[in-house]
């Protein structure tokens, strides 16, 4: 491959001659196109799915996907990963007896510089990672310029290096200088911040997919915002460089930059003597479900403003039950004794559906509601952020109140409530979930009262919103 190859969210295309792997005596030509709309399309001038093993055999009819197809191009070999048909276009020739195919295949990933016929088998001892928005969590300068004389000086920087026990795997910060210049025009330093993914043992693919896509979840809680992986790189020295390609996500922008609309940043030095813990709690969390769903309010722009709310409260709901396990009004063996007599005094005497409805009920009855669970929630906060998450309610109970009150509403639809929240007060109450649930997320990866209020209060954009909303709810 090119020494200067292209990001996952650039577009190119590939020529060739492609096969499933292990058949490379049966090649078809093709053109492998990497789009972000699209993602990852093959365009074959025949067919896989039909194939005769010789000429006086009959043609055997393949399935329409793809674990591992292998290509051969100008560029260099790739391998194409999981990929299904999605069109087919075939037109006969009945006086020439022949026909000719053009075949369009989907693939999830991409691979270049390297054919993998078996990905269980295939182990890699490092990646390179490039994240969108990356150089702002560094917070990193790594040159400048100098008037007397002009000059451009580079910076040492800083890096971070942190041991995840949970994945017996070293993380670390990098970056390279590339210089550029046009002759008697102009000179250009450009400067690209990675992360790299050292595992004590080589890991197969999915275990590096799975283990960056971690890293870039933590990220966008961390930035408070959608971070993307850009680029992604196993070199195996003086021997060859494999560049990953997943489907690009389609709401990727370029020109969005940190800096222009963010109030949140946790920094790696800010937590340096404790990054290893946070990171090793973050890969060990048990509160997996609880953080997709604030992740989703941070990576769906579209989302409406009741379906941040909702994801905001099942988030606090499902972090506080998971954390807090023996918060339950009683005993679990005297709890089941109890519904065991409710159900046998009525058993014989009502419908069974409404018998099989009770049972299913009463499973949750011994756990604590949800208007207990935002108080309790609120509760552990530090109190200098208190009043500004209440909005100017006097009680924790009243705040909890409101927000309940439309949970069941906007999950159910069924009697309106006194309290409903309009448009304008959608706004600060989902700002005030989304900072309470921030909140606990942080807490169950270890990072302290003092960082959080620290970042909060020196990024004080969050906390000026809070307190314009109160009017909305005087």
């Amino acid at each position: 491959m090119a020494m200067n190859m292209p990001t996952i969210y650039d577009e190119f295309s590939f020529g060739g001659e492609w096969w499933i792997a292990g058949e490379e005596e049966h090649k078809i030509s093709g053109v492998l196109q990497f789009t972000k709309d699209q993602g990852i399309i093959l365009k074959l001038f025949g067919s896989f799915e039909y194939h005769r093993q010789s000429p006086d055999e009959p043609i055997v009819k393949r399935n329409v996907s793809y674990q591992i197809i292998h290509g051969d191009c100008f560029e260099g070999m790739v391998t194409l990963i999981n990929g299904f048909s999605i069109r087919a276009n075939t037109k006969h020739y009945p006086n020439e007896n022949k026909m000719a195919n053009v075949n369009m295949i989907k693939f999830d990933l991409m691979l270049t510089g390297i054919h993998v016929s078996n990905l269980d088998e295939f182990r890699m001892k490092g990646m390179s990672v490039n994240f969108s928005n990356l150089e702002m969590w560094l917070l990193q300068i790594p040159f400048e310029t100098i008037f007397e004389p002009f000059g451009i000086k580079i910076n040492e920087t800083e890096k971070f290096d942190a041991y995840v026990e949970h994945l017996k795997c070293k993380i670390e910060s990098s970056y390279t200088i590339e210089h550029k210049s046009e002759l008697y025009e102009h000179e250009t330093l450009i400067y690209k911040p990675y992360i790299f993914f050292h595992p004590d043992e080589p890991q197969n693919l999915n275990w590096f997919m799975e283990t960056i896509v971690g890293f870039k979840n933590l990220l966008s809680i961390l930035m408070n915002t959608n971070i993307f992986i850009k680029s992604i790189e196993y070199s195996e020295r003086h021997v060859r460089t494999i560049h990953i390609y997943p489907t690009p996500l389609a709401n990727y922008d370029p020109n969005i930059k940190v800096e222009q609309f963010n109030s949140f940043v946790i920094n790696p030095f800010i937590l340096r003597d404790n990054l290893s813990n946070v990171l090793d709690k973050w890969y060990s969390n048990k509160i997996e479900s609880s953080i997709l769903m604030y992740l989703r309010t941070i990576t769906s722009s579209d989302m409406l403003l009741e379906d941040k709310f909702l994801s905001y409260a099942k988030a606090i709901e499902s972090i506080h039950r998971e954390t807090n396990p023996n918060n339950k009004f009683v005993e679990e063996q005297l709890f089941n004794e109890t519904v065991d007599k409710m159900l046998s005094a009525v058993k014989d005497s009502i419908d069974v559906n409404l018998y099989n409805k009770l049972r299913d009920t009463l499973k949750y009855a011994n756990e604590h509601g949800f208007q207990r669970r935002i108080k309790e929630s609120i509760n552990v906060m530090p109190d200098d952020i208190k009043p500004y998450v209440l909005l100017g309610f006097n009680k924790i109970a009243d705040f909890a109140d409101v927000v309940r009150k439309n949970r069941d509403y906007y999950t159910h639809f069924g009697s309106v409530p006194d309290c409903l929240l309009s448009p304008h007060q959608f706004f600060g109450i989902n700002r005030s979930l989304k900072l309470i649930t921030l909140y606990l997320i942080l807490r169950q990866i270890g990072i302290s009262d003092e960082i959080f209020l620290h970042t909060i209060q020196q990024e004080a954009l969050w906390l000026i919103n809070l307190e314009r909303d109160r009017e909305k709810f005087a």
